[in-house]
């Protein structure tokens, strides 16, 4: 055991993930409908062993009801399929410690407490999502990095993104961002049976995953050229989502091709009426205003959030010759931009593009990790005014992280620097500067360690 501890302090991949969820644990999210409608279904399945959540429904606006049937949640079941297990237990070890309000048929109708919310949040995506990565740089053999291509990996990926802060509560995207990276790793790898799982259980915890399906498939088949036998372990790896889509989609929507969201709460239906809209939310094209908001506004965009993600688009220009040359480099950039352009538009489609009450924009959050490992694999690669750029960019995202932690990830559709810095009080004050402190105290560390003895 002492000398797992010693390891550990001594590596600074490991120095900074535990950062990463002490940060999480002090400071805890909470994160409005969107959790409650998962938790909804969950307790639903614990206590009356169905995906309805009419005796909750009071909990969340995130629901769904085909006409003639039962409330469901709006959201993708894969969060709810994966968490059940840990929240059966939770609930059946907290069900006589608590005072309840039950419904006429004896079910407990009051929403679930702090704590069980934030141990499945830690056991389920922190804690995975760090292991992931973790396990991930050390494969890229830390002897061969500098301390600052660490750094910018482990800060990127554990601080640099909106995912960063949404690991925190249970929305779905930070599980759906877990199994992208783990997408990205199966390429890196080559295992397409874990490709297969990873892309299965991404559609099951966020359904606009479909759309990346043609750029994992042509990345793929560049992969593997005129060799197809990683279609079967492909296949092979998405049994077991396909089996919970197919069982949950059966149940609530009566069908395997239609999903709840199709059958949306009312209010939701914002573009109903324009012909060819879908689930009356998205609108049948891209919209270009949109897309400026999302790159460059500062309601939502990247170069207010998370600025050095929108300077990584100019890193495939800058690695054309890499990318030409190295058949792994070109599979992953195919990968990697091509569903991070697909996730792009497909936001700029929604409505309610700015993703409501959230502070970055959630829908297309999901591939940052992925771009993330894929700009501190080619670190090296960069001219050092381009890497200036990227750490500018990145200090920036920390910068907005600091004050999103100190104060909420829930914010409306207005200029988030200047919502954000309003609420700056004393007690948020106090959280920057445990931020500051646990970061400075990051960089310290990994300052002493010789990367030879790693």
């Amino acid at each position: 055991m002492k000398k797992i501890c010693e390891k550990l302090w001594n590596n600074p991949v490991a120095i900074w993930c535990l950062i990463f969820i002490l940060i999480n644990i002090l400071f805890r999210a909470t994160g409005g409908a969107n959790p409650a409608s998962r938790y909804a279904t969950m307790r639903s399945m614990v206590e009356q062993s169905s995906f309805m959540i009419d005796s909750y429904k009071h909990w969340t606006v995130d629901w769904a009801q085909k006409p003639g049937g039962g409330t469901y949640s709006n959201k993708a079941p894969g969060p709810m399929f994966i968490g059940f297990p840990l929240f059966f237990i939770i609930e059946k070890m907290t069900k006589n410690g608590r005072k309840k309000k039950l419904n006429d048929k004896g079910h407990r109708i009051n929403y679930v407490s702090s704590g069980p919310r934030v141990l499945m949040s830690l056991a389920l995506q922190l804690i995975p999502f760090a292991l992931l990565c973790f396990h991930m740089i050390k494969k890229l053999d830390l002897k061969n990095l500098s301390l600052a291509q660490i750094n910018f990996l482990c800060l990127s990926l554990f601080f640099g993104t909106t995912i960063s802060l949404l690991l925190n509560v249970y929305f779905g995207h930070g599980m759906t961002a877990i199994f992208l990276l783990l997408i990205f790793y199966g390429l890196q790898t080559e295992k397409p049976l874990l490709i297969g799982a990873g892309f299965g259980f991404a559609l099951l915890c966020e359904y606009t995953v479909a759309l990346i399906l043609p750029v994992l498939l042509i990345s793929l088949l560049y992969q593997n050229k005129k060799d197809f036998r990683w279609v079967k372990n492909f296949f092979l790896g998405g049994i077991i989502p396909g089996l919970l889509w197919a069982w949950y989609h059966f149940s609530s929507t009566g069908s395997l091709f239609q999903i709840p969201a199709q059958f949306q709460n009312p209010g939701f239906e914002t573009v109903k009426h324009i012909k060819g809209s879908f689930a009356g939310m998205f609108h049948p094209y891209p919209n270009l205003e949109n897309l400026y908001h999302l790159l460059l506004g500062p309601i939502r965009g990247l170069l207010f959030t998370q600025p050095w993600v929108l300077f990584s688009l100019v890193a495939p220009i800058l690695l054309i010759k890499k990318i030409r040359e190295d058949n792994q480099t070109i599979v992953l950039f195919i990968f990697t931009y091509g569903s991070f352009l697909v996730l792009l538009l497909m936001n700029s489609m929604f409505d309610e593009w700015h993703s409501g009450w959230m502070v970055g924009p959630r829908y297309m959050s999901s591939i940052f990790p992925c771009i993330a490992m894929f700009i501190g694999m080619n670190y090296k690669s960069f001219s050092n005014h381009y890497l200036k750029l990227l750490w500018v960019g990145l200090i920036c995202a920390i910068s907005f992280r600091c004050l999103v932690y100190a104060s909420t990830i829930l914010a409306p559709d207005v200029p988030l620097w200047p919502y954000l810095m309003m609420k700056v009080t004393p007690k948020t004050s106090f959280r920057i500067l445990v931020f500051i402190t646990l970061l400075s105290l990051g960089f310290y560390r990994t300052k002493k360690i010789r990367l030879v003895n790693v």
